[in-house]
């Protein structure tokens, strides 16, 4: 489920950047998915449904080309069908009980915040921007964390303790839209996981395990 959400998460930034006319930034964006990600999703995938695998090969292997050739409108509505066929790839290989399931989407939150991190650290060196597309992934991974994080405030067992949490996610926001250094960053989100810890009532190391 990270991995897919990771692909997303290079849709939107790469859809963001073509409506910024920042097209060299929308290219790379696009080239992330079919070269970095998914290979790595593709075997259980084709296992399920060779089909969907087929159909998600063909819309990423095409994305950069797309993206370069389209008009806005053209590439939002590729990224839109792209984004069609991972919620059919996300019901048919995750069970249903899981998609719903707190700690399993914890799970998924705390590597996409950490993999948040790690892109930040790549991005910054002493309060300078100077890895724009890792600076990019940070903002991204973190937005589909967020997603996420949904599910907090709709469980029964965990809406009541959840809302300290925005706040948190709030300031990490901030935080990164004012250049902090990647320590101040892995402070921020060391604490969203230790309040999650206490949200879903599981000890902080056991959330970080997996």
């Amino acid at each position: 489920t990270s991995k897919i959400e990771q692909i997303d998460g290079h849709l939107n930034a790469s859809l963001l950047n073509k409506y910024d006319g920042n097209e060299s930034l929308a290219f790379a964006h696009a080239t992330h998915p079919i070269a970095e990600v998914y290979p790595f999703v593709a075997p259980q995938i084709a296992k399920t449904n060779e089909s969907l695998n087929q159909s998600l090969y063909s819309i990423l292997a095409n994305l950069p080309e797309v993206s370069r050739n389209s008009t806005n409108d053209q590439y939002f509505s590729t990224i839109q069908s792209a984004k069609n066929i991972l919620k059919d790839i996300t019901n048919e290989v995750i069970p249903k009980n899981l998609q719903n399931d707190v700690l399993f989407n914890s799970f998924v939150i705390v590597n996409l915040l950490d993999l948040a991190g790690y892109e930040y650290q790549a991005a910054v060196t002493n309060g300078t921007i100077t890895a724009i597309f890792e600076y990019q992934d940070s903002k991204a991974f973190i937005q589909q964390a967020e997603k996420l994080m949904s599910i907090f405030y709709v469980a029964p067992e965990t809406s009541v303790d959840s809302s300290g949490l925005l706040t948190l996610v709030s300031s990490l926001n901030t935080a990164i839209d004012e250049v902090s250094t990647p320590e101040d960053i892995y402070l921020l989100i060391d604490g969203i996981f230790s309040k999650m810890s206490l949200i879903i009532s599981t000890d902080k190391l056991t959330l970080l395990s997996k």
